[in-house]
């Protein structure tokens, strides 16, 4: 393929595939089990249009979240040397979020923890992300990711991936490129995406203690389900659960890379349910001031993610986070395409679309009837709803923080001061 005389890789132009659109392949299920095929896109982006990408994005729906409960967020705290000292919870795309905080962050963060979605089809696997792409492209995903995570890092600062075992050929080959010429290999139990707790009997069920004696075995806790302390009480008896001395599950044990560091930050960039924060909010009991920022994407991010934070805050009645989100623009259309069930809902979304949203250059905005009849007779709404979405300018998912005064994005003036102040402008 050629564009004026010149091939693709001559002209240093950038094939992409899903990695970078990921935030089209919402994963938008609501239960594990509950898994379908999503959108791939494939585009060819000029250098300049990835650069917009990358661009930091404005962040809007700020919320603090503190011991007193929720409250409005008026300024970002920073230390005597100007860096941000703030917990976070930030919703949006992982990859477009790490280069939203590289400004602010790079060479700050002490630790990266993160247990990203894996390939295999095995029998364990909860992943709730898409999970068939091939490995080439699942490589691309993480390769994306790791290159700007490692700005973020400090001069000795750790990244550690959970990563099933069928992935640590191919995956060494990509650290090594990217992170550092060093890796160290630990293995554990099938953890992470891979994990089911049934596959980790010995670590989520309770010991029935009575009167000092063992008595039986509870039943393997939910997913959902957290212990907050190692030795509950049920009754007359004692409900005993294996778990880290410190109260923290699985996850848990690397914190020892950043116990001497109290004032270290971590950062989590699939952050899932949460595990990570509540691990940093429990190293802090030592008098520590550490701070840790979660990226998450999916929608139980202020269901699951933000609410198991702010009950760990409530528990041991100290800590606070901030709470934001990228903020969308095209995304909420991408959201409403893949929430659609019918032709007929992808028709009249198809219409706000060419109204309202950035379509891509190709695109006439106008919808004649003859191509709205072509379109309900592929009757096949995934094949309508990826065809709806070549129509959006993957380029404006997000609003970019450059545009903040354009009208056109509705940022409003308390968003305005608030990303003023994260930025440092």
């Amino acid at each position: 393929m050629n564009i004026g005389g010149k091939f693709l890789r001559e002209r240093g132009e950038v094939s992409l595939v899903w990695p970078y659109k990921d935030c089209v392949l919402e994963g938008g299920q609501t239960k594990e089990e509950e898994k379908r095929k999503e959108i791939f896109f494939n585009e060819t982006l000029a250098q300049d249009e990835i650069n917009r990408m990358f661009d930091p994005k404005v962040l809007t729906h700020w919320k603090r979240h503190t011991t007193d409960g929720e409250q409005d967020v008026t300024d970002i705290q920073r230390d005597e040397n100007g860096i941000i000292r703030e917990n976070f919870i930030i919703k949006g795309n992982n990859l477009i979020a790490l280069h939203t905080l590289k400004q602010q962050f790079r060479g700050q963060v002490k630790l990266i923890y993160i247990d990203p979605p894996y390939n295999p089809d095995s029998p364990s696997n909860t992943f709730i992300y898409n999970n068939n792409f091939k490995r080439s492209s699942w490589l691309t995903f993480m390769k994306n990711r790791l290159e700007i995570a490692k700005e973020l890092l400090t001069n000795d600062g750790t990244m550690i991936v959970a990563i099933d075992e069928n992935e640590q050929e191919k995956k060494v080959i990509g650290n090594r490129k990217i992170l550092a010429e060093e890796i160290t290999w630990s293995n554990f139990r099938n953890w992470g995406g891979e994990s089911k707790r049934e596959n980790a009997k010995n670590c989520f069920y309770p010991v029935i203690v009575e009167d000092g004696k063992v008595v039986g075995f509870g039943d393997v806790l939910d997913d959902n389900e957290h212990p907050f302390a190692q030795t509950v009480q049920d009754e007359k008896r004692d409900l005993v659960y294996p778990i880290d001395p410190n109260k923290i599950e699985r996850k848990w044990r690397y914190a020892r890379q950043m116990a001497n560091d109290k004032d270290a930050i971590v950062l989590d960039f699939f952050g899932g349910s949460g595990t990570t924060a509540h691990a940093v909010l429990e190293l802090n009991k030592d008098g520590g001031d550490r701070k840790f920022i979660i990226c998450e994407q999916m929608h139980y991010v202020e269901t699951v993610t933000r609410e198991r934070v702010k009950k760990v805050i409530e528990q041991n009645n100290s800590g606070d986070f901030v709470f934001c989100e990228l903020m969308q623009y095209n995304q909420t259309y991408i959201d409403k395409i893949q929430s659609a069930q019918s032709s007929e809902a992808l028709v009249a979304l198809w219409r706000d679309i060419a109204e309202n949203a950035f379509l891509n250059w190709y695109v006439n905005p106008e919808m004649p009837e003859a191509a709205i009849n072509d379109f309900i007779a592929i009757d096949d709404v995934e094949k309508q709803r990826h065809l709806l979405a070549e129509l959006l300018d993957k380029n404006q998912l997000y609003v970019n923080l450059s545009e903040i005064e354009d009208t056109d994005f509705g940022v409003s003036e308390e968003d305005k001061v608030l990303n003023k102040a994260f930025y440092g402008e």
